[in-house]
């Protein structure tokens, strides 16, 4: 706008805020917009902005890449999303603070290796064992625990076997003992003996019967 009257930053964030964190449509975004200050904006300035946060970000992102790729772990994951009625994927690669997304066409190893991140690392990286990530030989290997607890409780209301409740237990004690510190790592005897009771939770599995499928 010429003259007096300029757009602020607070309309700028407002904007960018209700276009990427809440979905809304341009044409959703304009009719909120005439109601909060009156004045209808064009849907290229709207886009003029979504595009100049991205430039802006686009140095923050590149560092952010550096930093992960120093970092003892990376959480991997990716989701599907509709984009112009499209099904794309969501890549992201996170640690601490940094969380780093990704959209892309494909799900596969084709879009890892056009992300271009796992190839160059070589820490830990926490998925939710899905195969493509095992093809990744310079990187060691954890299992997500939030996955493995739903699949827990799967089979602890589905099949009746009561180890997966104490394994859940377990897995949520040993989480809430590395979340308290700042090493983020349990100490040789925390883990001896979270090793022994897991140890014990598969004996309990393999002796115990599927209470659902015995009445």
């Amino acid at each position: 706008m010429d003259g007096d009257i300029q757009y602020g930053i607070g309309i700028k964030i407002a904007i960018i805020n209700f276009l990427m964190v809440h979905m809304m449509s341009l044409s959703r975004v304009q009719e909120h917009l005439m109601g909060l200050i009156g004045r209808a904006i064009s849907e290229a300035m709207m886009l003029k902005y979504i595009l100049q946060m991205h430039l802006a970000l686009d140095s923050w992102e590149g560092k952010s890449i550096e930093q992960l790729l120093k970092v003892p772990v990376i959480h991997c994951d990716e989701t599907s999303i509709r984009i112009n009625g499209k099904k794309q994927w969501i890549h992201v690669y996170s640690y601490g603070d940094i969380s780093l997304q990704f959209i892309h066409s494909k799900r596969g190893s084709e879009a890892v290796d056009d992300i271009n991140i796992l190839p160059l690392y070589g820490g830990i990286i926490v998925h939710d064992c899905w195969a493509i990530y095992f093809k990744y030989g310079n990187v060691k290997h954890a299992l997500c625990g939030g996955h493995i607890l739903r699949e827990l409780r799967c089979i602890e209301e589905c099949d009746g076997h009561g180890w997966a409740m104490m394994m859940k237990d377990l897995l949520k004690e040993a989480a809430g003992v590395v979340a308290s510190r700042k090493s983020r790592i349990l100490t040789s005897e925390e883990y001896t003996k979270f090793k022994k009771r897991y140890r014990n939770f598969k004996i309990c599995a393999y002796r115990t019967p599927c209470l659902s499928r015995t009445g």
